[in-house]
């Protein structure tokens, strides 16, 4: 949903750019990015005393940071930390000194365990430490040939992988800390005089600088107690950087970033705001932050020609900083100063690399909290950054199938017309959505009885058909002392405060509304108690939208940022953790009062790190428009292959506006074989769009693709399983596991990028290819090097080039790895629940290299909270070695088994195959039109969930 329900007028369909700041509008920004532009050498760096850093506990080392233009009686401002955990990772935080602040205020950090989970953290064992004075440069050695170096006269950092410098730290000397003033309208910090000609920080610099202490945007009068408070530093990747990803969320078609520089249209902003119709390939912010970079890094050649290059890894930072944050991009030749004398000085070696990314960071209040994920692979970088923030729970079963929601289906009688015609038609559906309308005059937590006299009857009979329901709950309270949460927040001191005696009150769809203060834990634990296990709402999930949060008549649509919460704390502090607060809050609540002991599903629109711990996320408000399906796959996979965040979907059909039958179509094709959640939704003035509303061969398209969505069901739950246990991406790009072949990143074809934005693997073993455009009668496909692919018809694909291939309306092209085995429940069924005892179909497509294959499949109860902590599951490995296939690796402690009723191989050799065939004791033949399929009928015992082995030469099963 979105803003002003005037902005919601037929016709209206654009986001109004101007509610929302700019760089140059952002006085921090607009001072930092003036302070980046300065001169070399008239900023005065920052430095660290000649002196052993101290290790406070184990692999934690700690430094003064000094200006060096600061007095020299007066005081070290800066204190700030390296931590090295068992992974690799490495934080770097910098903070003020409580002496030097003297009590005027604490900077905020996001508390422990809040989001880095940092009672699980392992420190890295055996970190060797070195100072050498005659250098002024510490030196640590963390093993796997990694090490980190600070030059303390000019406090940079130089991250080495493998003998190669791959991140400097604070190399073009923008490290920056507004030190907190004592007096209002103090330009510098600290009660220095002023030495702004000394150039201290953006705001003590020559010159006057406006919003330091206030500043206006419209009608709205941001007011600063504390004074100008921005946190800035810049990392630059070193080697040939031929492509960045990463830094979600925002409205975008490609999955590259743009290292467009410092203008306002090039800055990346992290903001969560609700914007209303937003700006496709935009770098404004939206609902969404998760501010990690990571860039591919080519070393080994001195050329700027990516072919003589040796070798491709990737590494990345992660921005944790929960304020208004803004990122520059800029790829830039390497200047052969500082960054290659210290690679010579780790390598022996004085050779600077052609092309490497710069980028800062800048973030309006707190602290500098950085962490650097040196691991090589993408894979590697995500598995610690889930060590820092967490394995995500499984999902409940039932959430992995078709989603369907409308603002809004009005009444009880046409919900039960809704799951009637699914039935009708035979398209599975297992989750049936109600928006605000079903509340009483969107108080949440109520029912409008005149529509929904019996939610619990409703729900009971959704259930008896093996459906369930989600009914929306946003954060925004009516303000009504006749509605019980509203009363009885105020009883209990709830809600974000305008002053300490006085609590805020916005515009949003009740009308005049407060918002709880999500960020103090007693508040969540309060909102929890809401979620109970019985009463009218008993047995519903739940959505979280509009907590950005939204504030229809608030500056950029959102809260005022001197808005207090927890008595000290203002809301420009903890802007974008605000949305995840409030979903964790409700997750807590299912997983504590209203179905303790089984799994939540909590879905909702604002994010940030770590939010993935709480369920999925969905891209807002999109728009029926190809553009908008093509934004699918690069919105979704930069969120799961870069920041970690893998249960995530797009409105299918776009919200705003009507898709025509061929949009609606291929929508469903892509979103059913893609999309981890899976859900149509559309806006309350879209005309219907349900599948039967259009021709009959647009609906049994559309039911084709959603049924082979319910038959990869083991496949996707599995996937789900490996995210859950390893924290393994579900959707990747193509470079994800293919750095060896530069055309999956830096394909020197025109529109090369575009084909490969169009694409997406399931895990390793799945390639779909959407059709994006209208009218398309073919599309290129490109299939990377060093793995083969089948196409639907059995057939192998060439690879290492553009494929062109004809497309009928009937299906988008789908590729199998060869050497992986996909388990499938074949049996038509309405829902998950109907499925569940459905024997299984294993695919088998044979790696024609080794004569090979091998998948897993998970099995639980699909519902129980600790499965994985109790190891009440089974995943068995499935082999295919030429001669034989079994499943004699199983783990886990759960006693779950599912019968196979057929296997499929696909590649076999011509020896074996004809074997199989003319083996009169099994019922086998072959089943495709490419003659490059063998079926093997109810093989005997053969159980997932237990070992077993089937020797193909003899056909014995054991």
């Amino acid at each position: 949903m979105r803003a002003l329900l005037i902005a919601l007028l037929p016709g209206v369909f654009a986001v109004d750019s101007s509610k929302f700041k700019t760089c140059t509008q952002s006085s921090f920004c607009d001072r930092y990015r003036a302070w980046t532009r300065l001169a070399e050498g008239t900023r005065k760096p920052y430095m660290v005393p000649r002196t052993d850093l101290k290790e406070i506990s184990q692999s934690v080392f700690e430094g003064s940071l000094r200006h060096s233009a600061l007095p020299k009686d007066h005081p070290a401002p800066l204190t700030f930390q390296l931590r090295f955990y068992d992974d690799n990772t490495i934080r770097f935080t910098v903070d003020e000194k409580d002496e030097v602040v003297q009590g005027v205020r604490k900077r905020y950090r996001i508390p422990a365990n809040d989001v880095i989970r940092e009672d699980r953290l392992k420190p890295l064992h055996g970190v060797k430490y070195v100072f050498e004075p005659r250098s002024a440069t510490s030196t640590f050695d963390l093993g796997d040939a990694t090490t980190l170096t600070l030059d303390h006269d000019k406090a940079i950092l130089a991250l080495s992988v493998d003998g190669r410098i791959v991140q400097t730290i604070n190399g073009q000397q923008q490290l920056v800390v507004e030190g907190t003033r004592r007096q209002r309208n103090d330009k510098c910090p600290y009660g220095l005089a002023d030495l702004s000609d000394s150039y201290i920080d953006p705001a003590c610099s020559p010159g006057n600088h406006s919003g330091l202490w206030e500043e206006s945007f419209h009608s709205h009068t941001d007011h600063k107690p504390f004074g100008p408070s921005l946190v800035g530093v810049d990392v630059t990747f070193h080697g040939k950087v031929p492509a960045a990803y990463g830094l979600p969320e925002h409205a975008t078609t490609a999955q590259k970033l743009k290292a467009g520089g410092d203008e306002d249209d090039a800055l990346y902003r992290f903001y969560n705001l609700d914007v209303f119709e937003y700006e496709m390939d935009s770098h404004a912010a939206i609902y969404g932050s998760i501010p990690i970079l990571t860039a591919l890094q080519r070393f080994g050649g001195k050329s700027s020609d990516i072919a003589t290059t040796t070798t491709t890894s990737s590494s990345s930072v992660l921005w944790l900083n929960p304020s208004d944050t803004f990122v520059s991009l800029t790829q830039r030749k390497d200047t052969g100063t500082w960054s290659s004398l210290i690679e010579g000085l780790i390598s022996g070696s004085s050779t600077a690399e052609p092309t490497s990314l710069t980028s800062w960071f800048v973030s309006e209040s707190g602290i500098i909290d950085l962490f650097l994920f040196p691991q090589r692979t993408p894979q590697k970088i995500l598995n610690a950054y889930h060590s820092l923030t967490g394995l995500a729970p499984l999902p409940p079963l039932f959430s992995l199938g078709k989603h369907q929601c409308r603002w809004n289906y009005k009444d009880e009688s046409e919900v039960r017309e809704l799951v009637a015609n699914f039935d009708k038609y035979n398209i599975p559906v297992d989750v049936v959505w109600l928006d605000i309308e079903h509340t009483d005059h969107k108080k949440y937590h109520t029912w409008n009885e005149k529509y929904f006299p019996d939610p619990k009857q409703m729900l009971e009979d959704l259930k008896a058909g093996g459906r369930e329901m989600v009914t929306i709950v946003d954060p925004h309270i009516k303000q009504d002392t006749t509605y019980f949460v509203y009363s009885e927040g105020l009883a209990q001191d709830v809600f974000v405060k305008k002053r300490p005696d006085e609590v805020y009150s916005g515009h949003c769809w009740p009308g005049t509304s407060v918002y709880p203060d999500f960020t103090n834990s007693s508040v969540r634990q309060w909102w929890a108690s809401y979620f109970k296990a019985d009463g009218v709402n008993a047995g519903f999930y739940t959505w979280n939208d509009m907590n950005e949060p939204s504030v229809f008549n608030g500056p950029e649509v959102s809260m005022d940022r001197d808005l207090i919460h927890g008595g000290d704390i203002e809301h420009r502090d903890v802007h974008n953790i605000y949305g995840q607060y409030f979903h964790r809050a409700t997750f807590e609540g299912h997983a504590k009062h209203r179905r303790p002991g089984q799994r939540p599903f909590v879905l909702t629109r604002s994010f940030y790190v770590g939010s993935h711990m709480y369920g999925p996320m969905w891209t807002g408000d999109n728009e029926a428009s190809w553009l908008h399906l093509k934004a699918v796959l690069p919105m979704l996979v930069t969120l799961s292959a870069t920041a970690g965040y893998s249960f995530v979907g797009a409105d299918v059909g776009g919200f705003f506006g009507h898709p025509e039958e061929e949009l609606f179509t291929r929508w469903h094709q892509l979103s059913a074989a893609t999309n981890p959640f899976y859900r149509s939704h559309a806006h309350i003035e879209s005309p219907r769009r349900e599948p039967w509303e259009y021709s009959e061969a647009a609906r049994n398209r559309v039911k084709e693709a959603v049924q082979r969505r319910y038959q990869m069901l083991p496949f996707w739950y599995t996937l789900f399983a490996r995210y859950s246990l390893y924290g393994e991406a579900i959707l990747r790009p193509l470079w994800f596991d293919h750095l060896h072949d530069a055309n999956t990143y830096a394909c020197p074809v025109d529109g090369c990028d575009e084909i490969l934005d169009s694409q997406v693997v399931l895990g390793r073993d799945v390639m779909v290819r959407g059709v994006v455009e209208s009218g398309t009668n073919n599309v290129s496909v490109y299939l990377p090097e060093g793995a083969r692919w089948y196409n639907a018809k059995d057939e192998m694909m060439p690879v290492g080039m553009n494929e062109n291939m004809a497309v009928t309306m009937d299906t988008i092209p789908h590729f199998y790895r060869a050497g992986s085995i996909i388990p499938l429940k074949m049996r038509q069924r309405p829902s998950t629940k109907a499925m569940r005892g459905d024997p299984i179909t294993l695919e088998v497509f044979v790696d024609p290299n080794t004569n090979t294959a091998e998948g897993q499949m998970y099995l639980d109860d699909g519902n129980s909270l600790d499965s994985i902590d109790r190891a009440d599951y089974t995943l068995s490995t499935i082999k295919f070695d030429g001669q034989s296939i079994s499943s004699t690796e199983v783990s886990g402690k759960g006693d779950f088994s599912i019968l196979v009723e057929r296997i499929d191989i696909i590649g076999l050799s011509k020896a074996v195959r004809e074997r199989i065939l003319n083996n009169p004791s099994i019922s086998a033949k072959m089943s495709s039109a490419s003659g490059n399929r063998v079926t093997i009928k109810r093989p005997n015992g053969v159980v997932m969930g237990k070992p077993w082995s089937i020797d193909l030469t003899s056909i014995q099963t054991h």
